[in-house]
């Protein structure tokens, strides 16, 4: 005599839950997985962006303390003609006056992940004419000769530069500025 048996109807009913809730957990799991991978990608690129950043920042950093070391050393160096005040005339937002031949060389430094950097030296003493117009605007009435010399409404014995650093990162042509201002007091 042979016996078969044969598997109860509550046991076949119970192994079709188990693989339900089985596939159940692993979608689960799965999804789990996929928010952490994103949540990770994202912190890689929040991490990059400061890295780059913080590149830039220094590179222009550098390149300022550099242009006005050189300027401190020798005034009489490149100064670009003066921009109008109260107007986005400024030497440093007219594309023309970044050219090689308007900025004043910057040597013997390198930065990794850095295109290109510069710096520009313009004659701000024109921002310290006091205007009478309502405006505030004082329109460009000067030559490349510098205002110091003594132009109306300007001591003769106050000076005012503005020094601006220029970075472009290699890989994504980002640009960072950074500026400041130098007066002299003759």
């Amino acid at each position: 005599m042979t016996s078969s048996t044969k598997p109860s109807v509550t046991q076949s009913t119970q192994r079709g839950f188990v693989l339900i809730v089985v596939l159940m957990l692993l979608v689960s799991l799965t999804l789990i997985v996929i928010a952490q991978i994103r949540r990770s990608s994202g912190g890689q690129m929040i991490t990059s962006n400061s890295s780059q950043y913080a590149l830039a920042e220094t590179a222009a950093q550098t390149v300022l303390r550099y242009c006005e070391a050189q300027f401190m050393v020798s005034p009489n160096m490149k100064v670009t003609t003066p921009g109008v005040r109260g107007t986005n005339a400024a030497a440093w937002r007219d594309p023309a006056k970044w050219l090689a031949s308007q900025t004043v060389p910057v040597t013997g430094v390198t930065f990794p992940g850095v295109a290109n950097f510069s710096c520009l030296i313009e004659d701000a003493t024109s921002e310290l004419i006091p205007s009478s117009l309502s405006n505030d605007i004082n329109p460009e009435t000067v030559n490349v000769a510098s205002l110091c010399t003594g132009a109306a409404g300007v001591s003769p014995t106050m000076c005012k530069y503005r020094v601006t650093a220029r970075v472009t990162l290699a890989p994504n042509n980002q640009q960072m500025n950074l500026q400041s201002e130098i007066r002299f007091g003759i």
